[in-house]
């Protein structure tokens, strides 16, 4: 019998399995199929004696980036790939790319496989690729491997597949994951899960507070309370997350009695503790500064904080410090451009709250509870709140915490203007992203460099990583060679000797070819120095090419600020005062006299008058913005039949700023109406849509008050009562606004409503109240067809509509008028309601407009049912 062949898929590769969030079961599967199809498998240790055989390996299986040798295995362009590689592999018979199935926490769609369906391909090429840059993966087929399937509508196909449980996906508006792009984070995909998503609805729910597990243990640099010096390391000494571990405490910033606990816990922990840094393979401090820090920094060991510490042992299992942002030592100074900012927070609970805190006063800021006009700063989880109207009324910036985490990652205050950091997704709460973020690398490659600078060591052009001496524990005399070990950055200074052959090379003259032999040409000039249009480049990395950038800027920037003087004059650079031949253009001075007026030409200003009165200037808008502040927004209000108004439009533009001045906003749309005004109780498109939102009714008394007395009244003081109005119409406003109240704008949610062409005042004007319901209005001519429920779909709360529920089936209405025109319309509308297997229901205006006002639907009556 002959033997079954296996494909060698894995052949020639150097396979080891780190076991990260693995379970052992699967860990000796993994290692038999890897071997079974190819590969060579190589056994992890976690002593530093196998780095340099795990460094050696092609592929690394690990369930995370949580093991110390993560970042010198990424430096060497080895691939770190997850188990599902492996499975992936084998399914498919070949080898796959590694990039989608990266465990880097950096790639947030990394567990995403997305179908497409429905969407213009242009949609979809540009959403793909932000898809891939992310970690996702692009479904061709509705698989049982995809877990969100991205589409405009569920169509009757994809319901049917749903739901013979063939695909057990999400389905998403494509929103959702063009929100994930703009942030670079994963949202949650509740508010644009289809069949209804909230983000579609005008009167949507409030958006509640939510926390992220990303920062669970990781809220705070100091020593957490589980580890406190008051407990003993007893209950913890079952953890093994730092076997094979050397560790070497700071002498800054740790108490003796903390550092002689956490000894007693490393020791517990498995760990050995060392009293230099070079026979070290983890460093612990509190701030990222020292000498011991530079040299940990340069052997390319593990940096991290007393919490870092904690968080490892108390889970008892290793984790990469820069992970999270507070897990590594924080900056003593803070960092540059933070100094003098006062920074408020808003929107953010919990924990989310204290790791936002505590990001603020590590970056060199300071923190406030209240906010005022002295913040430069808001963070906003949402745009929603007293804060935040108080912030755009006083014009301080409103960023989200990406700004912040960023700034901190970075090592530098960014700029505001970047899209990502003013952006805020609709209903979604933008605390449960906190925490996605890891330290940025480069950014402490640089900051390295300037504290090497400060203490005056001496950099290498290579980071070592140390190797076991024959007693167990790292040699400190022993470098790990490796044909790609790179340097510590790109921008690492120059040896003494390139610098002095550099000079030497800028005062001689190259004058001859690669031969020896003299040139005809013209000698060609090396210089290197100010003046650099004919340097060739260097090779020695970035460094040089900042400065030389910095230098050109410098240069350019007296030029720059008299070119912008020039263009904010009358004319402009070119019919400028300087141009005599334009007789347009009046000129302020001339050549036989002085100038009457006091400026000066733009050739006489040097650059510290510039400055001098660019300064003035920045104070007096400051001053005269002082000067012009409102008073925040305490209430929106909406105005009907206000009668002082009626054809006076100057009145009403004075009396809206003088209210304005006081605290209230007067509003055009009823979705964001606090207080409903009116002189009596009247069927206006304003106060139908804006009694969906049960809003405080007042009189226009509240106005003449307020604008009399120049203060804010208190509403309640000024509530409308119109018995007459009541019964005309024939509700109860307090009962309207207790229904009101319930419903939560929801009244007509799912409620399928059409209109005909020719009802009283236009369809346009029952849309816009149907919307402040929750709902919509079609136009219906004849053509328009209905939406068919997805089986299984949610149902709308118990609430007023309870009466509408009753019928064997859901009903659709059709609003209209009896022209003859209309109700030509009546047959066909039936017939395909009944095809839709759905109840018809023809009504007149006065059935929506009631149902608004009373905000309950009722059914029957002629004056209601035109059927009748």
């Amino acid at each position: 019998m002959s033997e079954i062949r296996v494909p060698q898929i894995f052949a020639d590769l150097r396979v080891s399995i780190v076991p990260n969030e693995i379970p052992e079961s699967e860990l000796t599967d993994l290692e038999v199929l890897l071997e079974t199809y190819g590969a060579d498998t190589v056994p992890y240790g976690t002593g530093p004696a196998e780095l340099k055989d795990l460094l050696k390996c092609t592929h690394i299986v690990s369930g995370s980036i949580d093991f110390p040798e993560y970042y010198a295995a990424l430096d060497r362009v080895k691939a770190v790939v997850t188990p599902k590689w492996v499975k992936d592999g084998i399914r498919k018979t070949k080898l796959l790319p590694v990039r989608p199935y990266s465990p880097d926490p950096a790639l947030v769609l990394r567990d995403v496989v997305v179908y497409f369906t429905g969407l213009p391909p242009g949609d979809v090429e540009v959403l793909t690729g932000g898809l891939n840059a992310l970690g996702g993966v692009l479904s061709n087929g509705k698989s049982k491997l995809v877990t969100h399937v991205v589409a405009l509508d569920i169509t009757p196909s994809l319901a049917k597949t749903i739901e013979d449980g063939r695909l057990k996906a999400k389905v998403v508006l494509p929103h959702w994951l063009n929100d994930c792009l703009k942030l670079a984070r994963r949202l949650n995909e509740r508010p644009y899960q289809l069949p209804d998503p909230a983000i579609l609805n005008l009167n949507p729910p409030r958006v509640k507070p939510t926390s992220s597990a990303n920062i669970r243990g990781a809220s705070s640099p100091c020593p957490s309370e589980l580890l406190s010096p008051g407990n003993t390391p007893r209950r913890l000494r079952s953890s093994t997350a730092l076997d094979g571990q050397f560790v070497c405490f700071s002498h800054e910033g740790v108490s003796d009695e903390h550092r002689k606990l956490r000894e007693e816990l490393v020791e517990a922990a498995g760990g050995r503790l060392v009293d230099e840094v070079k026979r070290a393979t983890i460093y612990v401090s509190l701030y990222r500064d020292g000498k011991g820090y530079v040299e940990a920094y340069q052997r390319k060991i593990v940096i991290g904080n007393l919490a870092w510490l904690d968080f490892v042992i108390s889970h008892a299992k290793f984790n990469l410090p820069t992970r999270r942002l507070m897990h590594y030592p924080v900056p003593r100074s803070g960092i540059r451009g933070f100094k003098g900012t006062k920074i408020c927070i808003t929107n953010y609970t919990g924990e989310a709250r204290i790791y936002l805190e505590n990001l603020i006063l590590s970056c060199g800021g300071d923190y406030t509870k209240t906010f005022s006009k002295d913040n430069t700063h808001l963070i906003a989880a949402n745009e929603s709140g007293e804060k935040v109207e108080a912030a755009r009324s006083w014009e301080i910036p409103i960023v989200n915490h990406l700004w912040l985490e960023d700034c901190y990652a970075q090592c530098e205050c960014l700029s505001l203007t970047h899209a990502k950091y003013v952006y805020f997704p609709h209903l979604t709460n933008l605390g449960e992203t906190v925490g996605q973020i890891q330290m940025n690398r480069a950014a402490l490659g640089e900051q390295v460099q300037g504290l090497a600078k400060k203490y005056g060591i001496t950099l290498k052009s290579g980071r070592s990583k140390p190797v076991a001496a024959a007693d167990g524990t790292p040699d400190p005399d022993s470098d790990l060679t490796d044909e790609d070990d790179d340097v510590l950055d790109h921008d690492t200074p120059s040896s003494p000797s390139k610098t002095a052959s550099s000079r030497t090379l800028s005062s001689r003259t190259v004058n001859a070819t690669p031969s020896g032999q003299p040139s005809s040409k013209t000698p060609r000039t090396l210089v290197i120095g100010q003046d650099k249009e004919n340097e060739t480049p260097p090779t020695t990395g970035g460094r040089g090419a900042k400065s030389r950038a910095l230098s050109k800027v410098h240069d350019m920037a007296t030029d720059m600020n008299l070119f912008d003087r020039e263009m904010k004059r009358k004319g402009g650079v070119l019919h400028g005062r300087d141009r005599r031949s334009d007789a347009s253009i009046v000129t302020d001075d001339t050549e036989d006299k002085p100038p009457k007026s006091k400026k000066r030409r733009s050739s006489e200003f040097d650059t510290s008058t510039e400055v001098d009165e660019e300064i003035s200037v920045k104070k007096q808008k400051v001053v005269k913005a002082v000067k012009t502040l409102k008073s925040p927004v305490m209430h929106r209000m909406m105005v009907t039949m206000y009668q002082p108004w009626q054809n006076n439009a100057r009145k009403e533009s004075n009396d809206k700023n003088k209210l304005r001045n006081l605290g209230i906003f007067i509003t055009e749309k009823p979705t964001e109406v606090t207080i409903l005004c009116a002189p009596a109780i009247v069927r206006t498109k304003k106060f139908v849509t804006a009694l969906a939102g049960a809003p405080k009714v007042v009189s226009t008394d509240f106005i003449d008050d307020a604008l009399e007395n120049k203060e804010l009244p208190d509403p309640d003081g000024f509530a409308l009562e119109d018995q007459e109005g009541e019964q005309r119409w024939n509700f109860n406003l307090v009962e309207t606004l207790e229904r009101a109240d319930l419903n939560c704008r929801q009244l007509l949610k799912g409620v399928q409503i059409f209109c005909t062409p020719k009802v009283k005042g236009g369809w346009e004007g029952y849309n816009e109240i149907a919307v402040a319901n929750g709902g919509s209005c079609r136009l219906y001519e004849g053509k328009e067809k209905f939406h068919v429920r997805v089986p299984g779909s949610q149902k709308s709360k118990k609430s007023s509509r309870d009466s509408l529920t009753a019928a064997q089936h859901d009903p659709v209405f059709l609003v209209s008028s009896t022209q003859p025109a209309d109700r030509a319309l009546w047959e066909h509308f039936r017939k395909m309601a009944q095809n839709a297997d759905m109840e018809p229901r023809i009504c007149s205006e006065n059935w929506l407009l009631h149902a608004a006002m009373t905000q309950e639907m009722e059914w029957g009556g002629d004056s209601v049912d035109l059927t009748v």
